[in-house]
Parts: C-alpha cells; structure tokens; sequence
C-alpha cells in the first residue's frame, strides 16, 4: 500500500515569507519602530522622576479619556502615529477562488464538490472541515501570519450574530472564472458569485459595523483580496472538448483573463485595493494528467498542458499590470504558482516526503 502524505508546511511558509517581503516593500512597513529623542516624541520616560521635565498632570493630555501619560500634547504625538500605522498589515483577509482555498463553502449542499469527510482533515483534533487538506491551507496560512482570525466560509456565516470584521472566505471547490465551470455540480459558486456575495458582505455586514464611510473605506483598501482560480475553467470546462486549435486555446485565454479582469474590478469599485493573485499552476504536471499521459512514467509532465498554462499566465500578468497602471491605488501582487508547482513536480524533496509503507 503507497500512503503519499504531503509535508507541505516547508512550501507554505517559503510562500508566506516571499509574501511578507514583497507586502512589506510595496508598503515600507517594518515590525517594529524604536523611538529616541527629547519631549518631541517622550510618552512619560520622566513620570517617576523629582523634576519639573515631565508633563503627566492636566492640560497635557487632554484628548486621552481620564490619563494624562505624560506626552506633552493633547494627545498622540508624531512617533505614535508611525507606529499605529506598521502596526498591523492588514485588518482583514477576503479570499476568493476554488479548492485550492476552500474551507467548506460546499458542505451543505448534495455535491461530490466538497471534502467535509474523511481523510481530509486529519490534522484537525476535530476532523474534517471541507478544505481538501490535511490541515490549514494556504490562505488560512496567511491569516494567521497577518494576526488575524481565519476567515470562516461565508455560507457558514449568520451575519446577525457573527462578530469579528478579520474577513469572509468565499471560495467554492470546482469553481472557475466563468459562470459554466462546475455548473453540473451542485452549490459551486463562480467567481462572479463570490464577489457577489462579497457586495452582500460590505452592505450587510460591514457597513452597519462602521462608525461612518471613511472608515469602511479605510478597512476595505487597507484589506488584502487573495484570489485563486482559473483551473478548473480549463481542466473542466475548455479542455473537455476535444479538437481544440492553436487559435482556440489562445483566444479562451484572452476571454478569460478580460472575465477575470471585470470581477476584479468590481472588487476595486466596492472598494478593494490590495490584491493577491495567482496564475494557474503547471496544469501538465497534476497527478491526473501525468498519469493518463504517461501511466509508467510518473516524473515527466504534459508539455502540452503546460505551454497552455504559461500562455493563459502571461495574459494575465499584462492585464494585471493594466489595472494597476489605470485603477488609482490599486496594487497586486502576484503568486508565480506555475513556477512553484513546477519545481515542486520536478523536485518533490525540496517541498516534502514521500512515506511509503
């Protein structure tokens, strides 16, 4: 018996912390700031010392409710408003995509499109969630390492009683970029869907929580939007007809990143800003592909598949970098998943384990 169990914890944290640099220089952000120098930037240094260099007594500190700490101001000095803004990289993560990103969206629904049994999850105490993983994928990786609390499915969400504004994850196993992919299978949500359900997020939810429009607006432009998909909508939708040409593989690339394009700019009017994006992966070096190519030899890939998802990945690294050229503020990093999962293919004992027994 082969019991392949995939070490991926050394592969998600080499992503988070290419993801970290690449956040942190698009924004000049640090994880900590050291402050030296006189009553500029003091916060009570002196408080507890006999002289008259100190100011923790009234009318200092005015604008602080029933303190006076001891900042010769009325309230935040220069220093404290530097540091407010690297203290956090985000105040909430909005995942959209397919599998690859789900943590159960499909659960409830009567679908082969879900993973809420056995042996998915068995590194959850509890079993399984609905993510086909062992444990926590990627986004819930991210998360975690932004501080915040993993955005729980949103079919699973009541918003009436739910109480925490961290984000919502909406993605949706066999779902595609187009409204046809994994439409013959129930509760798949599209792209179009989640982003959808993302403008029912801001109306419903977020809105009433905000104390007025700049501050939604500043959460959902401080907030990062984590996109995965597109390979269902070639592995089961355009590849599905047999015959293809050149030219027919060219142009339902270029339909689909202008349909991927239109729901990211949806997610910019309704407010977003920051954008993770992630090409599809090396499609010719699945598991699937390598074994109907090549049943007897499991180590080369589908070269044709590949040139397939490298062409579609250009595409959309040129309309990306439209967007963020046409759209004020826009900024969108992006996740070279073809490269990734190539390498990982062609050298699984950088990324894991193969445990046979």
């Amino acid at each position: 018996m082969v019991n392949t169990k995939v070490t991926s914890l050394v592969s998600i944290i080499t992503f988070v912390f290419i993801f970290f640099v690449e956040l942190s220089e698009s924004q000049k952000l640090a994880p900590a700031l050291y402050v030296f120098g006189d009553s500029n930037v003091d916060v009570g240094n002196n408080n507890k010392l006999d002289i008259s260099a100190k100011t923790n007594y009234l009318p200092y500190g005015i604008d602080f409710p029933g303190a006076t700490p001891g900042r010769p101001t009325n309230g935040y000095n220069i220093a404290d408003f530097f540091a407010s803004e690297t203290n956090t990289l985000a105040p909430a993560l909005y995942v959209f995509g397919d599998s690859t990103v789900d943590v159960g969206n499909n659960n409830n629904f009567d679908t082969i499109s879900k993973a809420n049994f056995s042996p998915y999850g068995i590194d959850f105490d509890d079993g399984a969630t609905g993510r086909p993983t062992n444990g926590y994928n990627m986004a819930d990786v991210i998360a975690l390492s932004l501080g915040l609390n993993i955005p729980p499915a949103i079919r699973s969400v009541d918003f009436k009683s739910y109480d925490c504004d961290h984000g919502f994850n909406y993605a949706s196993s066999s779902s595609g970029i187009l409204p046809d992919t994994g439409t013959n299978m129930k509760g798949v949500m599209s792209l179009g869907e989640q982003t959808d359900m993302f403008n029912k997020t801001v109306h419903e939810f977020l809105r009433p929580r905000m104390k007025n429009p700049t501050d939604l607006k500043n959460h959902l432009s401080k907030s990062i939007f984590f996109l995965v998909t597109g390979s269902n909508d070639f592995t089961i939708n355009f590849l599905m007809s047999k015959n293809r040409t050149n030219s027919d593989r060219f142009n339902f690339s270029k339909h689909l990143v202008q349909k991927y394009a239109t729901q990211l700019q949806k997610l910019y009017y309704l407010g977003a800003r920051k954008f993770v994006v992630f090409e599809v992966e090396a499609m010719g070096c699945s598991p699937s592909a390598v074994l109907k190519a090549f049943p007897n030899n499991p180590n080369k890939c589908v070269d044709d598949l590949n040139n397939l998802a490298k062409n579609y990945n250009t595409l959309l690294n040129q309309i990306l970098q439209q967007l963020v050229s046409n759209f004020k503020g826009a900024a969108v990093i992006v996740g070279k998943n073809y490269d990734f999962t190539y390498q990982m293919a062609q050298n699984p004992a950088r990324f894991g384990k193969l445990i046979l027994d």
